[in-house]
């Protein structure tokens, strides 16, 4: 069964911003983006300049600055796999993903969609910025893992009369982050060993490959739900060490005591979520 696949990542810096646009435009070379397929763009282009713009009007009406860590931002990529657009049209799928943004964030929010067919799967990357209540205010829309699975139970709910399921629970599974580079190491040996197989044990690790490529797709979305806790937790720490320099001044016995204590708490709860990042063994995803 196909599963309904849907990430979000934030974006802080402008510099970030334009790199994804530049990405999703295709004004920035992709090596794995087949150049005679079609992109579609949605929406506004020169995203920085609007953004800032935007920054520049809420920092007027509420007569403060923007914080430097503020997340400004986010990008959200829809997909499933291949057997689910050869039996379903892109263009349905998409429309729905945009009507559950709109519905979620706010049309106002939604700067722009682009839909890449230029790549092995079709997929939309669609990019928001995160205002709400008159400032970019993106933990009123996702305030730690809670709101993501609700957000992921969401999302399903609007796509699933397609004949998608929902990604297992994120305290099911747990999952890994592979680079681009090692990845296709790792697809350049696993090809090459499978070459010297004979043709009856190429079948029987084509059906296992078959499991773990469906392990892996349920995994990613929970891989991105646990990421963005791991960095909850990191700048919920960054805040409460600026806090206590900013409390313990002139006395500086105290503030070594506190950044202390604070260091170990904060050491154990970043621990506590890495490990939850670990990747389970193929005996785990039932692959011997």
């Amino acid at each position: 069964m196909s599963h309904a696949i849907m990430r979000i990542q934030k974006i802080k810096s402008m510099q970030a911003l334009a790199e994804r646009e530049k990405h999703n435009t295709r004004r920035k070379t992709v090596l794995s983006a087949d150049g005679s397929k079609n992109i579609t763009v949605e929406g506004y282009t020169g995203l920085v300049g609007r953004v800032k713009a935007l920054e520049r009007q809420i920092e007027a009406n509420n007569k403060r600055k923007t914080r430097k860590d503020a997340v400004r931002a986010i990008e959200v990529l829809f997909t499933s796999d291949k057997a689910f657009f050869k039996r379903v049209d892109h263009e349905q799928y998409f429309t729905e993903c945009k009507k559950w943004l709109v519905d979620t964030f706010g049309e106002d929010n939604l700067l722009q969609a682009v839909t890449h067919l230029d790549e092995e799967t079709p997929h939309m990357h669609a990019i928001l910025t995160t205002v709400k209540e008159g400032k970019f205010n993106y933990s009123g829309y996702i305030n730690g893992r809670q709101d993501l699975r609700k957000m992921q139970d969401s999302f399903y709910e609007q796509v699933k009369y397609l004949g998608l399921e929902r990604g297992e629970k994120v305290e099911l599974t747990h999952a890994s982050y592979v680079s681009n580079k090692d990845w296709n190491k790792n697809v350049s040996k696993a090809r090459s060993f499978a070459e010297a197989l004979a043709p009856e044990q190429q079948m029987e690790y084509a059906i296992k490959g078959v499991m773990f490529t469906n392990q892996i797709e349920k995994m990613n979305i929970e891989n991105m739900e646990l990421r963005a806790e791991l960095q909850e937790v990191k700048e919920n720490y960054e805040n409460l060490k600026e806090g206590v320099y900013n409390i313990t001044k002139g006395d500086s016995k105290a503030r070594v005591k506190a950044i202390e204590q604070l260091e170990k708490i904060g050491k154990s709860s970043l621990q506590r979520k890495a490990k939850e990042l670990e990747p389970p063994s193929l005996e785990e995803m039932g692959i011997e």
